[in-house]
């Protein structure tokens, strides 16, 4: 629809079908706990791995999913995390996903991994393509090959992570992807939507294996996530980040007890990698099997490391000060760990780890039953421990992922998505509001897509007469009043507002407002599945809100 509006708040209010919704989580606990209770275990008759936390809209209203790589089918599958049910959606096509893939919490969409071989027009000179495929909403929106260029005979992923967008002023998302069998970490710098690369960097931090490019290779394959990463020294004075990151490299074929650390320029500049020294663990532990999965909690300046092995009955993990490399803290646990932990985004003092018994099956197992036990670690200490199951096979935990707005943790065990309620540690967290920015210029006009692609703004040539700064805003519809909207037969009972948002508009470079623009421009809404299943279609409107009217 056009309009020539220039500062406006929108609702859009839609026709609401009320109808009873049964609660389909159970609240009885499993097992005595005092703040972790196993809520449901859904069985995806499939091998579900790799798992991340989908939220987009206030209150997740708009989407709220865990999504997970299936590699029985090669798909990427969806949990609606309201009813914890399986989504009869799916993704699949002709590339292969691989079991790695990171959220990107400001556009609201998936990056995955995904591999597949090429070789030029003859048949000859084969190598193996990296292509990063990206999931919006319950779809694959788009893809690109990261390592064309340099024609790999081999590629073994090894560690995943992201510099999310936003996080540092304006900086654009940028993807961290390990090779361990060259010694590699590609560096893609993405464009502000985080759809298309800009700038991919590669920096070796060693030598390749001696058979890194023959037929037949063997190498260690680090478990849980070789890579971490540091974007700021929150708990100094000064920030010495403030230009740079660090970069983690649990390089298992390397030096396997001792974690990389390399100092690297921000997003859109030459990488300049400067090397730091290692962080040496070779005596933190009791035991010691080598450098495991790494995890950062960024806010505490802490990095993690379990130990992935087992002591007499205690396991362990460790708490390494970013600002000085050295070992702060060991936790003691009640058997092995599963060679990764998962920390809390939103609350980093918010840990867990899973453990079970590696004696297990064998003359002296200390836990007959062989359970996974799940830990939650705050502050540094073990809160709560909660068994999830018994005969457990192990190495069957692929990976967890922890929803704040729900206060829940998913873990992919075996054929299934183990459903696990916190009650500790920070209170629901608050979905941050959906924010674009755009230049437009009078020549060209020009585009502005939320982050989320939940809204797309079109400004014609001629919109404006100078560079003009448009900002689109969600709000909380939850306090907008629309009784005064007038919808001819419908009455203001009838109506529910779905989502609401101002546009504005500066002269770039100033604080001078734009009242009015010189031709109309387009809105497009785009609605979610969810948006749309208690709708009726042909009553949804797009409506002028300044407060009063």
């Amino acid at each position: 629809m056009n309009t020539r509006w220039s500062l406006i708040s929108v609702s859009v209010v839609m026709f609401m079908l009320l109808s009873a919704v049964p609660d389909q989580v159970s609240k009885g606990r499993s097992l005595e706990g005092d703040f972790l209770t196993l809520v449901t275990t859904i069985d995806t008759g499939g091998s579900p791995g790799a798992i991340v936390l989908d939220c987009s809209g206030i209150d997740c209203d708009r989407r709220h999913d865990v999504i997970f790589y299936d590699s029985d089918s090669s798909k990427i599958r969806f949990i609606d995390a309201e009813t914890l049910t399986l989504s009869p959606e799916e993704v699949t096509g002709w590339f292969g996903f691989l079991n790695w893939m990171i959220y990107d919490r400001y556009h609201r969409q998936v990056y995955i991994l995904g591999d597949k071989s090429k070789c030029d027009d003859w048949g000859n000179n084969c190598w193996r393509e990296i292509r990063v495929h990206i999931i919006a909403g319950r779809s694959r929106t788009s893809s690109f090959v990261i390592n064309e260029a340099y024609k790999d005979f081999r590629y073994a992923v090894d560690g995943l992570t992201l510099k999310q967008p936003h996080s540092e002023d304006n900086e654009p998302a940028r993807i961290f992807i390990d090779d361990t069998v060259h010694g590699n970490i590609d560096v893609i710098d993405l464009a502000s939507i985080g759809t298309d690369q800009i700038q991919l960097q590669r920096y070796s931090y060693r030598d390749p294996l001696a058979c890194a490019d023959q037929q037949t290779c063997h190498w260690q394959i680090n478990e849980g996530n070789s890579l971490a990463l540091e974007t700021k020294h929150e708990t100094l004075a000064e920030d010495d980040l403030s230009t740079n990151d660090i970069l983690y490299i649990a390089d298992d074929n390397g030096n396997p007890f001792h974690i990389r650390a390399i100092r690297i320029n921000h997003p859109l500049q030459n990488l300049n990698p400067v090397p730091l020294p290692d962080i040496d663990f070779s005596t933190v532990f009791p035991c010691n099997f080598g450098v495991r999965g790494l995890s950062m909690a960024g806010p505490r300046d802490i990095l993690y490391m379990p130990s992935g092995c087992q002591s007499f009955e205690l396991g362990a993990i460790a708490e390494f000060g970013t600002t000085t490399n050295q070992s702060s803290n060991v936790v003691s646990l009640t058997y092995r760990d599963q060679n990764f932990m998962h920390v809390d985004w939103y609350d980093s003092r918010r840990v867990f780890v899973a453990t079970s018994d590696a004696f297990c099956g064998g003359e002296g197992a200390y836990d007959p039953s062989c359970g996974l036990y799940l830990h939650l670690i705050y502050d540094g200490t073990v809160v709560d421990s909660l068994l999830l199951m018994t005969g457990y096979p192990g190495h069957s935990l692929e990976d967890m992922v922890f929803d704040p707005y729900s206060r829940r943790l998913y873990l992919t065990v075996g054929s299934s998505v183990m459903v696990v309620q916190v009650d500790y540690g920070a209170s629901a967290a608050t979905v941050a509001p959906i924010v674009g920015l755009q230049v437009i210029t009078p020549a060209e006009g020009g585009s502005l897509i939320a982050p989320d692609h939940s809204a797309e703004l079109y400004f014609f040539p001629g919109t404006v007469s100078v560079p003009v700064e448009v900002t689109y805003r969600e709000t909380d519809s939850s306090a907008s009043s629309i009784s005064n909207i007038s919808t001819g037969s419908a009455s203001a009972e009838d109506l529910f507002t779905l989502r609401t948002f101002d546009i504005s508009a500066v002269i770039s470079g100033t604080t001078t407002l734009v009242n009015s623009f010189d031709s109309s421009y387009q809105v497009k809404i785009n609605y979610t599945d969810k948006e749309r299943g208690s709708a009726i279609e042909n009553k949804l409107g797009l409506y002028r809100w300044d407060g009063g009217e």
